[in-house]
């Protein structure tokens, strides 16, 4: 099978029905763990995304992988007019393990450091041993413990230092 190009880039139009069918064939054991817009999206939702990226918004930062016009992968920063963003990153799952969300998990985290943003936060399910260390290894402390309110589950919330004031 040949290897297709991975593309890492900003979420523009035209992209609502890719991020759609992307979000809608994550399997079970990722929706567990990656579920900003519930167990599944509709269109209009991902249209709302790419709208909030548009220049002069820009509330939100989002950031997608994609090989041939499908996207693979999704990064984002939510809350960008706010003094502390919110993390989120999610992998296909026929591309986890290969480093694809490290490299989604960088290029959204330089892009909240270089909009001059000083700490962001996630919160992750405790159980999800994999996620939690590639976030400590960036940086990334617990700062607290919730509970999920649709979900039930038991999560970390993580705060990473990203500006360079705070180095």
């Amino acid at each position: 099978m040949e290897k297709r190009e991975t593309e890492i880039r900003r979420v523009r139009e035209g992209d609502a029905g890719a991020l759609l069918a992307f979000y809608n064939s994550l399997g079970p054991g990722s929706k567990r763990m990656f579920r900003p817009l519930g167990d599944e999206t509709i269109l209009e939702e991902c249209e709302k995304i790419i709208a909030d990226n548009r220049a002069g918004i820009e509330t939100k930062y989002d950031l997608v992988a994609t090989e041939g016009g499908r996207v693979v992968g999704w990064a984002f920063l939510w809350e960008m007019d706010c003094g502390m963003p919110t993390f989120g990153l999610a992998v296909a799952d026929s591309h986890r393990g290969q480093g694809l969300g490290s490299r989604l998990m960088d290029a959204v985290i330089e892009a909240g450091r270089a909009a001059g943003k000083s700490k962001v936060v996630l919160t992750v399910v405790q159980d999800n041993e994999k996620a939690r260390r590639m976030y400590e290894r960036r940086g990334f402390v617990r700062t607290g413990e919730t509970v999920g309110e649709h979900d039930g589950l038991p999560y970390y919330v993580m705060e990473a230092h990203i500006g360079a004031e705070d180095v």
